[in-house]
């Protein structure tokens, strides 16, 4: 974070530096060059030169070259600056955005594995309580059809010894009558 403001504050310095610079260099280029050329004694065409103005021109052009070479290494350098901060602002971006990612993904994860199993044991209970209904219900119903079963057989059986007793109750007394009709034609022959 610190790289980043440092380079905007190398940038904008060389900036400024770059301004003051080219100003002062085309005012004394343009007051030099009022100053260097004279007109020449046997042509209004032709200006001459003196020599040493022009030592101090290319003194001037050379000086401004090498602070120009300067200005343009320092923002090559500024820009690398720069470049290399954005790069690793950028690194550590994705790499936060990467662990935010994952620890969302695994939170997710989690999150629905929470909802599946209570969703599953909520439907496991659901279940275990449907089954407990039904079993009951048909428990109950088997229950009350034995006990009628059993009541119409116990009273089945009590007719039928109800029955039984007059069927013998009748047999005993056709072989009663039987005997004394028996005994009455034994008599009369």
């Amino acid at each position: 974070m610190y790289s980043i403001i440092f380079a905007i504050m190398l940038f904008i310095q060389a900036d400024n530096f770059d301004e003051n610079v080219t100003s002062k260099f085309s005012d004394s280029i343009s007051i030099l060059f009022e100053e260097m050329f004279f007109p020449a004694s046997n042509s209004n065409s032709h200006f001459i030169v003196n020599e040493e103005d022009l030592k101090q021109l290319k003194f001037i052009v050379q000086s401004h070259s090498d602070s120009t070479d300067s200005i343009i290494k320092s923002l090559l350098e500024n820009n690398q600056l720069k470049t290399d901060s954005l790069l690793i602002s950028n690194r550590s971006i994705d790499s936060l955005s990467l662990i935010l990612n994952e620890k969302l993904l695994v939170e997710n994860k989690d999150y629905q594995i929470k909802q599946a199993s209570f969703f599953g044991r909520f439907l496991l209970i659901a279940t275990l309580l449907t089954m407990v209904f039904f079993l009951s219900t048909l428990y109950f119903r088997i229950r009350a059809k034995y006990r009628y079963n059993f009541e119409s057989l116990a009273e089945v059986e009590k007719n039928f010894d109800t029955h039984k007793k007059a069927a013998i109750e009748r047999e005993r007394k056709l072989l009663r009558e039987l005997i004394d009709l028996k005994n009455k034609l034994e008599t009369k022959v």
